[in-house]
């Protein structure tokens, strides 16, 4: 997608949305917690993708990937109407592990 489906996001907005959600965490209950780290993927994708540096993305992006894959996730919507994907299928466009 790359930052032009991101121009509405401030950098300074990811670090509060990780805020917010290190706090939402921290005072869930056990058995809520996971809900509150698949949220975390949506902000982990969104700085992946509003990166300038193509390393640091590829780092990004290989963290939400592990993530994901951590959480049970398995597939990957795409934005602005693109095809869906498996995440396998998604990490080799990526050029992830």
């Amino acid at each position: 997608m790359g930052k032009e489906g991101f121009t509405w996001v401030m950098p300074e907005m990811i670090s509060r949305w990780y805020d917010i959600l290190d706090t939402a965490e921290s005072k869930a209950e056990d058995e809520h917690k996971r809900f509150v780290r698949i949220s975390r993927l949506h902000v982990q994708f969104t700085e992946a993708e509003l990166t300038g540096d193509p390393a640091r993305r590829k780092t990004l992006l290989q963290g939400f990937l592990d993530d994901a894959r951590k959480l049970g996730s398995v597939y990957i919507e795409a934005a602005e109407g693109g095809p869906a994907a498996f995440l396998d299928n998604w990490k080799r466009t990526e050029g992830l592990q």
